[in-house]
């Protein structure tokens, strides 16, 4: 089975290979999938509607960043959309899920 159409019927101008053939929308490509934050973390959970789903959530957690003028960096995990908020200083590692 497959879809409607299959990638070469797509514009893969507007998307970005973000490593692993891991496609996604270009406004997504500085993103990193399968890391979490530690060290300086603002907001154990920044508190986005819970009803949104994936890219919407996902933007939503990052314009909970930009909000704040102390994060630079955020990251959320699914399927609990958990927004978390860091500052300077905060590190990225492999999340315990991406790992296993």
């Amino acid at each position: 089975s497959g879809p409607k159409r299959c990638g070469q019927a797509l514009d893969m101008t507007k998307w970005t290979d973000i490593g692993n053939d891991t496609w996604v929308p270009t406004r997504f490509g500085c993103m990193q999938v399968g890391l979490t934050l530690s060290a300086n973390i603002l907001s154990g959970d920044a508190g986005i509607d819970k009803t949104l789903k994936g890219a919407k959530a996902t933007l939503a957690c990052q314009t909970a960043c930009a909000d704040n003028s102390n994060c630079t960096h955020f990251a959320i995990s699914f399927p609990d959309k958990t927004c978390k908020l860091a500052g300077a200083g905060s590190s990225l590692s492999a999340s315990p899920t991406a790992s296993e």
